[in-house]
C-alpha cells in the first residue's frame, strides 16, 4: 500500500471517534476504491447520523490530507455504491 492508501486506511480506522455511533467491521483499501462494513448503531447517540454524512466526512479528510501528501489532483467519485445487510445471510 502507498502512502494515500495509507491515510485512507488510516482515516478509515479513525472514523469511529469522530462518530462513535459507528463500528467498521471489516475493510480493504484498493488501488483506485474501497471496500467496507460499516455498522451503524444510532441507538448509542443523541443525534441521528446517516452513511451520507459519514462517507462524506471520510472523502473530505482524506482528500484534504492527501493533498496536503502531495497527490494535488486527487479526486474521490461523486457518489457511492452502498447496500444494506440485514443479517448473517
Amino acid at each position: 500500500m502507498n502512502k494515500y492508501g495509507i491515510i485512507v486506511k488510516n482515516n478509515l480506522v479513525n472514523l469511529k471517534s469522530r462518530f462513535g455511533c459507528i463500528g467498521l467491521d471489516y475493510f480493504i483499501v484498493m488501488p483506485n476504491h474501497i471496500h467496507l462494513i460499516l455498522i451503524l448503531d444510532n441507538k448509542q447517540t443523541t443525534k441521528t447520523v446517516s452513511i451520507i454524512e459519514i462517507i462524506a466526512a471520510l472523502k473530505s479528510i482524506t482528500t484534504i490530507e492527501i493533498h496536503k501528501s502531495g497527490l494535488k489532483g486527487f479526486k474521490w467519485q461523486r457518489s457511492f455504491y452502498d447496500r444494506i445487510i440485514r443479517n448473517e445471510e
